[in-house]
């Protein structure tokens, strides 16, 4: 699955912090906890709760969530018992294959991504990210492109609507036999989304989570049910200047902190993932239009309610001409965005300075 620009969580991971509040329940304490099993990137959550047995139940929970997500939207691995997006690639050209709600849930919420972004983020692409990414994992002696024709025969394979999804009989068939689904896109996004809705269904008020850098929090820091306070959850966002050599005496004026509190903050950047080539950087965020990677940004991040919105957008903005990117989020309520240029120059959505802390 494609990493995004991870962005810098200003918590401390890994740590048992106490804090001077109250509820019903006793002192609560901020308990932290990190992991490098799922999604192929570093994933971390920071929870308030009473005790360490509340913490391990919120662990759990988490992991639990953060697992099935992992093995249901991945496409690189099969597993047994189990339909994911690698099993639909290989079995549902032609074919009704039956799925879980689960995975039902998530295509459905692709489809609706890949209509508000305008094709710009778009599952059934696969089966020209296939190309880049075999591209990109090449050994460093062997590097090369994915060859032009490749890339334009494969673009004819990228039609949504080739993606047939029965939800009373929760079967899903490609009417393109050459079609692939590819969900990295906003996989993270919609997992976080996931796990943030167990855990609050489990009675969690309080919390952070980051999935490889998509961030999700709930209520504010030290909230319970019958405790309020109104310290933010922050955020940080990555300065992408430093990954290259060409942009390495760049300074950046970033906001010091995102007040991210009930909110998502997701980042895309050519940082993360890429090659280089002949002078040139090539990263993992493919164009529909060139079918290349577009340098236009080192990274855009955006913020709102939805983990799953947010990942599109992200990565849609990242390869969108800047005005029709500025047009798309100023269309859509409750998403805002920074665009960080190869030059150095920061854009801020209309509303994205609301939520800086300086």
């Amino acid at each position: 699955m494609a990493k995004k620009g991870l962005v810098s969580i200003l918590v401390v991971m890994g740590m048992i912090l106490p804090v001077f509040c109250f509820s019903s329940c006793g002192v609560l304490r901020a308990y932290s906890s990190g992991y490098f099993d799922y999604f192929d990137t570093y994933s971390s959550f920071t929870v308030y709760a009473s005790s360490k047995e509340e913490f391990n139940s919120f662990a759990e929970i988490f992991e639990s969530e953060a697992e099935k997500y992992h093995k249901l939207l991945n496409i690189y691995e099969k597993y047994d018992g189990l339909v994911n997006l690698a099993s639909l690639n290989d079995q549902a050209a032609g074919e009704k294959v039956e799925v879980s709600r689960e995975l039902m849930d998530f295509l459905l919420e692709a489809k609706k991504i890949e209509e508000t972004t305008h094709g710009y983020t778009n599952i059934a692409f696969g089966a020209v990210t296939s190309l880049w990414h075999e591209a990109r994992e090449s050994s460093e002696e062997e590097k090369y492109l994915p060859n032009d024709n490749e890339l334009n025969e494969a673009a004819k394979h990228t039609d949504i609507s080739c993606l047939v999804l029965d939800t009373d009989n929760l079967t899903v068939r490609f009417t393109d036999c050459d079609m692939k689904l590819d969900g990295g896109a906003i996989g993270k996004g919609y997992a976080a989304d996931r796990i943030a809705e167990a855990l609050s269904d489990a009675g969690y008020h309080s919390f952070l989570i980051s999935l490889g850098g998509n961030v999700v929090s709930r209520g504010h820091k030290g909230e319970t049910e019958r405790k309020k306070t109104d310290e933010p959850w922050l955020s940080g966002i990555e300065d992408p200047t430093a990954y290259f050599e060409h942009t390495k005496d760049i300074s950046l004026a970033l906001p010091k902190s995102v007040d991210i509190t009930d909110m998502s903050l997701v980042t895309s950047g050519s940082y993360q993932r890429y090659f280089e080539l002949d002078g040139k950087i090539y990263h993992h965020i493919i164009s529909p239009d060139s079918l290349y990677p577009e340098n236009n940004f080192l990274s855009v991040s955006v913020i709102g309610s939805s983990s799953t919105l947010c990942d599109g957008f992200s990565t849609a903005l990242f390869s969108m001409d800047l005005s029709d990117g500025k047009e798309l989020v100023e269309s859509t309520v409750g998403v805002e965005a920074i665009w960080i240029t190869v030059g150095g120059e920061i854009i801020f959505s209309e509303g994205f300075e609301s939520y800086t802390v300086s």
